[in-house]
């Protein structure tokens, strides 16, 4: 390990070196990318000083730990926050006890078992890759395998999430656990750079409709909930630009007929209509790749606006 004070400041890679760049980035989460341009990209360190001190613990944890005592947390597939919480509340587990963290996948919500549904239909069908989870698109969270007996694998366990210190550290365990590979990298790059114009400053409008009757604890709302709700907040916390994150067709065409003076950005993608494509069925174009590009590319506009209306959901808050 080289010493801090000897660590570059700043690391950069072609798009032609993609592997070579997350070998070096795996066990150094205390860096960050913080330039894209089209011929490569570049990490620098974290400069909040407390945060990256805590990615430093993190890796020694995950990478220098004894793998013989090792956390196997199932995943669960059910929608993308949801899922990575489920994994931050071990790696939280796994810190106060000094045990490295590894992820076992389980099958839950009608998937076929051993598939991770944004790597692969529920159906075991079209997988991204091999291994079919969510090393198909982020980098290994530890060195160490995942143990697979069943008896020594933790299920979903919400008082993980009741540790002190959880709700605090949450956010950046989410960021190491979601740390994307480069190919990925390179292809949310440039489908956010020819898919969407963003124009600042902007207001984000989450609209989640699909799995509305499936759910007792979310409620239908039409666009102008959405718009009323920013309104009553005052401060011009509305913009005329509005970027329009949904899963119903009918939502964007409702924005457009209810409210045409407004500049409604929006990735143009195969949606479903209502609810018709059932209960946490998240891949209307059918091929989970595209969905998870999508799905990056709306993380990274949503960083361009300033204020959101939402309606309650795991991916709406980290937003």
């Amino acid at each position: 390990m080289v010493p801090r004070d000897r660590e570059p400041e700043s690391v950069c890679f072609s798009w032609n070196n993609v592997k070579a760049a997350d070998d070096w980035w795996t066990p150094r989460p205390w860096y960050h990318v913080t330039e894209e341009t089209d011929d490569g990209f570049c990490f620098s360190h974290i400069e909040d000083a407390k945060k990256q001190n805590f990615m430093r613990l993190l890796a020694h944890n995950q990478f220098h730990g004894n793998c013989t005592n090792v956390i196997s947390k199932s995943m669960t597939s059910s929608g993308w926050g949801y899922d990575f919480t489920n994994l931050a509340d071990a790696l939280w587990m796994g810190m106060n006890e000094m045990r490295p963290v590894q992820m076992v996948l389980t099958g839950l919500s009608g998937s076929k078992p051993g598939v991770w549904f944004y790597a692969g239909l529920k159906d075991g069908s079209k997988p991204v890759c091999q291994s079919t989870d969510m090393y198909c698109y982020m980098l290994n969270m530890t060195n160490c395998e995942a143990k697979k007996d069943k008896k020594d694998i933790i299920g979903l366990n919400r008082e993980m999430r009741y540790l002190p210190g959880f709700e605090l550290y949450k956010d950046w365990l989410f960021e190491y656990e979601t740390r994307m590979q480069s190919w990925l990298r390179k292809e949310v790059y440039d489908y956010s750079n020819t898919r969407i114009h963003m124009k600042t400053p902007c207001t984000v409008i989450h609209v989640r409709r699909s799995d509305i009757k499936g759910h007792g604890g979310r409620k239908y709302h039409d666009i102008k909930d959405y718009v009323d709700n920013m309104n009553a907040l005052g401060h011009k916390r509305l913009h005329e630009n509005i970027l329009l994150l949904t899963d119903d067709q009918n939502a964007i065409e409702e924005a457009l007929r209810e409210y045409p003076d407004k500049n409604w950005m929006y990735f143009n993608r195969t949606r479903f209509r209502g609810n018709e494509g059932g209960w946490e069925n998240h891949f209307p174009s059918g091929d989970p790749k595209t969905e998870v590009v999508t799905l990056l590319s709306i993380y990274r506009a949503v960083t361009h606006c300033d204020s959101i209306s939402k309606q309650w959901g795991t991916l709406a808050t980290l937003f």
